[in-house]
């Protein structure tokens, strides 16, 4: 991921969990799906690394800002386009 674009992402992460940690009380049922804002309505899609990187940021921000229990046990989904590339030749699903 582009620094630029890491930096905007995280700039409308944290703002937009701020919004969210100071509406919850009880994070034991809450999901955090996360899509990159530079992939919405572009057809790009985040890599897996990618996706991952941002999901630990959001872990740590949770942890810093709630609590470490939450950020162990809130799950945090990639919630935009997925690509898969087939390398095994002749598999049909």
């Amino acid at each position: 991921m582009e620094e630029g674009e890491a930096d905007k992402t995280m700039e409308v992460i944290n703002r937009q969990m701020k919004a969210l940690a100071d509406k919850i009380s009880d994070w034991s049922s809450v999901v955090i799906a996360y899509e990159p804002v530079w992939a919405i309505g572009t057809g790009k899609t985040a890599s897996p690394e990618q996706a991952q990187e941002v999901h630990e940021k959001i872990r740590e921000w949770l942890k810093k800002t709630v609590s470490a229990d939450v950020a162990k046990k809130t799950r945090i989904i990639y919630g935009g386009k997925v690509v898969f590339s087939i390398t095994v030749p002749n598999l049909w699903l």
